[in-house]
């Protein structure tokens, strides 16, 4: 069997948008044609001259984006996905197969679209099949719109519904597609959802589906974007788009979050995974002997800014900090705890008195006064901030109680995420590598 060659032709200006969704979808690999500025991409190499007049004829306006499928590898559904998410973008395109046959693409994927468990609570079943069940059943008919719930991004997204739904939630869907994010919310348990899409073919499709599932009157889809449509707060917001996107409508949303909500997004390529985090912010309270370190570095890593609070003599280790200097601005080190919490996304802590310190218990506390992660402290970090805290906690001291338990979800997948990485260390240092 042979590899099969998708071949799409867009605009110049629409070429990263479309490679973005291109790369999102295949998963053999991507290959861009772009002749825009073929003589400076061989001025280096060789006098404009000597470059093949069959090149200097390419079209300068247009990228061809090859996209190649592995044997076995559906093109219908390939295509049929291309066709949605091209049309949800606002993208024009052009498209040429070699390898394959072509076939009905708004029909054809069917055959190869099957029911799907997701997370501890979902199953997407297709309108047209029978799925004998306990989960919550999403009956879905996609269409020519974009969420089919098979693509990762789409089924990270439930995942984190399934995980964050817990009932009464008000949610808004940015780029809503066939609405499959928004109804599993709806089916989960909250209590009203909007979805918004420049689409109005996914607007269509999205209320058709919310009629499939009984969740009609709770269902508002509206055809805009966010700055026109979205109105309010809301305790859960979606976004499985493309990252430049992402990065765009990302100022606006903070406004529109009540408190403790969350903003999940999906749809970024490791390409584009930097430019998304370097917006974010990470901000540490407490005693810099030991996690604030690995905060330091892996934050500053990714590309966030990072502010580090401790009181004076509790810094971070030495060679951390020199370390932290190389990124300039992105890293600040202070002894105000306001200030790392100040428009925080997401908020460190740690116990004050580790174990081995209990001689020190009594000084450490004193030391500490005014460093406990509260409320008011909470109140100058992004609405929808996160908190993490490596367990065990001290009530009271480190992190106030209500903000513990306000932020138990996020913490204890840290602290769990934590073992597993602890394990991996010990499996590597066991076997000598």
């Amino acid at each position: 069997m042979e590899w099969t060659d998708i071949r799409l032709t867009v605009a110049k200006a629409d070429a990263e948008n479309a490679e973005a969704v291109a790369t999102l979808i295949a998963e053999g690999g991507i290959y861009i044609e772009d002749y825009s500025d073929i003589e400076q991409q061989v001025a280096e190499i060789a006098h404009v001259d000597l470059i093949e007049q069959e090149l200097l004829d390419k079209p300068r306006d247009t990228v061809i984006i090859h996209m190649y499928l592995e044997p076995g590898a559906s093109p219908v559904e390939t295509l049929a996905l291309i066709q949605a998410r091209m049309e949800a973008a606002g993208i024009a395109y052009t498209v040429e197969t070699e390898g394959v046959e072509q076939e009905d693409w708004q029909n054809g994927w069917r055959k190869y679209y099957h029911p799907m468990d997701i997370g501890k609570r979902l199953a997407i079943v297709p309108s047209w099949q029978e799925y004998d069940t306990d989960r919550v059943k999403l009956i879905l008919d996609p269409g020519l719109a974009f969420g089919t719930g098979g693509h990762e991004t789409t089924s990270l997204c439930l995942e984190a519904l399934d995980e964050r739904v817990r009932g009464g939630e008000r949610v808004l869907d940015i780029g809503t597609g066939s609405g499959i994010l928004a109804i599993a919310a709806l089916k989960l348990g909250a209590g009203s959802a909007e979805g918004v899409d420049i689409d109005p073919v996914a607007v269509r499709t999205a209320g058709e589906n919310a009629a499939l599932n009984g969740v009609a009157d709770k269902l508002t889809v509206l055809v805009g974007d966010l700055s026109d449509k979205a109105s309010g707060q809301y305790n859960i917001i979606t976004a499985n788009i493309v990252a430049a996107a992402i990065l765009s409508l990302a100022p606006h949303v903070p406004v529109l979050m009540a408190p403790g909500a969350r903003f999940i997004a999906s749809g970024i390529i490791d390409e584009r995974k930097d430019e998304v985090l370097a917006g974010l912010k990470a901000g540490f309270v407490g005693d810099g002997y030991n996690m604030a370190n690995s905060v330091i570095v892996g934050c500053l890593a990714v590309g966030m800014t990072v502010t580090i609070a401790c009181p004076k003599g509790y810094r971070p280790a030495a060679d951390v900090l020199m370390l932290a200097k190389q990124y300039g601005d992105k890293f600040t080190l202070t002894n105000d705890p306001d200030e790392a919490a100040r428009d925080a996304d997401v908020l460190f802590t740690d116990v004050w008195v580790s174990m081995g310190m209990e001689r020190e218990a009594e000084q450490r506390r004193r030391d500490f006064t005014g460093f406990t992660l509260d409320a008011a402290r909470m109140a100058l970090a992004k609405p929808d901030c996160m908190v993490q805290h490596p367990l065990p906690a001290h009530r009271g001291e480190e992190i106030a109680p209500d903000v513990l338990e306000a932020h138990a979800d996020e913490i204890f997948d840290e602290a769990e995420n934590r073992i597993y990485v602890e394990k991996a260390v010990l499996a590597v240092l066991l076997a000598g590598k």
